[in-house]
């Protein structure tokens, strides 16, 4: 989390430095590409934000996931994970269960990521 913490925050240093280096060219309209940065910036800071939320503590303990959900992360089954999630009538425990249904998935960190984005952002 520290890592990603401090990448973000280089993200207006190194924008500044990219800005400079496009002074010397004449037919580049700087307002586009700094528009396009600040909306991924922004972007960037709200799933990271929201990621935070949803990461346990370093201390705690995680909640057993149950088997269907496991089952859905083994698979790689995204859709029926998103659906099982979005049709649970306690959704903030399901989603306390996930990162111990993660474990169990093939590419744990990007299907981790997918849930977010596909269960969580309309």
């Amino acid at each position: 989390m520290t890592e990603i913490s401090s990448a973000i925050d280089l993200i207006d240093i190194k924008k500044q430095n990219l800005h400079k280096s496009f002074l010397h060219l004449y037919s580049f309209n700087w307002a586009d590409l700094d528009s396009y940065f600040t909306s991924l910036h922004s972007s960037l800071q709200s799933k990271f934000n929201l990621l935070q939320t949803l990461s346990p503590p370093p201390d705690s303990t995680p909640v057993p996931a149950r088997p269907e959900l496991k089952s859905f992360c083994h698979s790689s089954d995204r859709l029926g994970r998103n659906s099982f999630v979005a049709r649970s009538p306690d959704q903030q425990l399901i989603l306390s269960e996930l990162p111990d249904a993660y474990r169990v998935a093939p590419e744990c960190p990007g299907y981790g990521f997918g849930c977010v984005v596909g269960v969580l952002q309309p």
